[in-house]
């Protein structure tokens, strides 16, 4: 069953100071975060126009590094509010920055920062310490509405929105459990007909108060990137409200662009259906056990969906490339029709024959450089890696519309600006092929093993 509330905003002001290293000089500036509707900024004022912070901007942009907010200021608490504790901007990098007056105040002089995300700590003694939130951006819509009903119905006189039959469970994640819902938010006035009804996409956490902040913090991140590959877009959260003990952290992201159309890649390779289906395959252990790969992987996956023939098949690509990076494989040695001994009898042969095609004074270099060859001639020549890797996975290279070989030629040719030499018609081909099998390949790390290779794609022939 939905529940009603009155609406929470993300609009939030902090008043700080802010140290600035400008011209090897350490300088503190009254400050400001910022948040409206999710997006972050921290305003920094100067009671009179010195031109440094005009100079600090222009600074910032000047270097190669200049995003990561952390390494070019410090940001400490004014006391003016108690009950916060902390700003946690260590993830957080510069978006934009503008600068201006404010006529009128003291303050005449102001630079802006825009920031992709800031994490604010509150001292609490909330008794809801076992529950966290994360709001979801626009298309998290995509992802909760698929757990509820249509609104069908009256309860004694209270409207009633009721999630799927079979769809009100959560969802194991390390030490945690979470759940997509429906927070409804309204508005109404006396003076108005029509009450208007919101559905804000959330999901709930449960978890002991005592777990460790970073920890919850990944889980929050897992579970939208773990939906967001399943539905084919990008899953992510606005804003977080976080309850640990004695401490209430809320992380604010400013939103980035979007995906807008929702493609599932997902319900013709697996055999279950639906979001409530894939997230109740045993897949956590796996993101949990290979996260930092998944988390690259996944996010490239989505912004592939975006982007040019050209471009999407070297992203695509370059999944692949994630995916088997620190593989280590042993060499395969030839197998010997005759003993070690003789082996080496005939090896010496072959040097004193060889030996005679250089000029003496470099027969020494050149024994040194046999020495070094003759360890080498005893193993078999080395598999194409890739293509060893996609057999090893499982997958049916044999069968493939593109061979594994001319993929990698075709990202070689892209990658120097031979594009005009590649088949347009080959290159859509390859990168559905290649959607494919990036599927699979984030598949298998997630442990889920009960897929299929679709056979309309194996059954293509090459062009």
């Amino acid at each position: 069953m939905g529940l009603f509330s009155f609406k929470l905003t993300s609009n939030r002001l902090f008043t700080i100071n802010v140290e600035i290293l400008i011209n090897s000089e350490l300088r503190e500036y009254p400050a400001e975060i910022h948040i409206i509707d999710s997006e972050v900024e921290i305003v920094v004022y100067e009671t009179a126009k010195t031109g440094l912070l005009n100079e600090f901007a222009n600074w910032i942009f000047s270097k190669r590094d200049y995003r990561l907010f952390k390494d070019h200021v410090k940001l400490t608490l004014n006391g003016d509010n108690p009950v916060l504790k902390k700003i946690d901007y260590s993830r957080s990098e510069i978006l934009g920055m503008t600068t201006g007056f404010n006529l009128g105040t003291q303050r005449s002089h102001a630079v802006s920062i825009k920031l992709s995300e800031i994490a604010v700590h509150l001292s609490q003694e909330d008794e809801d310490l076992e529950n966290s939130k994360i709001y979801l951006n626009n298309q998290g819509f995509e992802l909760v509405k698929d757990f509820y009903s249509p609104l069908n119905k009256l309860v004694n006189d209270n409207l009633v929105y009721n999630r799927r039959v079979n769809q009100d469970s959560f969802y194991n994640l390390g030490q945690s459990r979470f759940r997509p819902e429906f927070e409804f938010n309204y508005t109404d006035s006396i003076h108005e007909s029509i009450t208007e009804i919101n559905k804000v996409p959330i999901i709930t956490f449960h978890h002991k108060n005592d777990l460790d902040e970073i920890e919850l913090t990944n889980y929050l991140n897992i579970a939208c990137k773990a939906t967001s590959f399943y539905l084919g877009i990008n899953v992510d959260y606005d804003y977080a409200c976080i309850n640990l003990k004695g401490k209430q952290i809320f992380i604010f992201k400013t939103p980035s662009p979007h995906i807008v159309k929702r493609i599932s890649s997902l319900n013709h390779l697996l055999s279950v259906r639906g979001t409530d289906g894939f997230l109740n395959l045993n897949w956590a252990q796996g993101y949990l056990k290979n996260r930092k790969k998944l988390d690259k992987m996944i996010s490239s996956f989505i912004q592939a969906r975006n982007l040019d023939h050209n471009s999407k098949f070297l992203v695509l690509y370059n999944i692949l490339e994630i995916a088997s990076a620190g593989i280590k494989r042993n060499s395969e040695e030839f197998n010997l029709i005759v003993s070690v001994r003789e082996k080496t009898r005939i090896y010496k042969n072959a040097f004193q024959l060889l030996k005679e095609t250089i000029v003496q004074d470099e027969h020494k270099m050149f024994r040194n450089k046999w020495e070094y060859v003759q360890k080498k001639l005893v193993y078999k020549p080395m598999k194409n890696n890739m293509r060893q890797f996609l057999i090893e996975s499982d997958l049916p290279v044999e069968k493939f519309p593109v061979e594994v070989n001319d993929l990698l030629e075709m990202r070689n040719k892209i990658t120097h600006g031979s594009v005009s030499s590649i088949n347009s018609q080959k290159l859509i081909k390859a990168n559905q092929l290649l959607y494919t099998i990036s599927s699979l390949l984030i598949l298998n790390l997630l442990e889920i093993k009960d897929w299929k290779f679709p056979e309309s794609l194996l059954k293509q022939n090459g062009v």
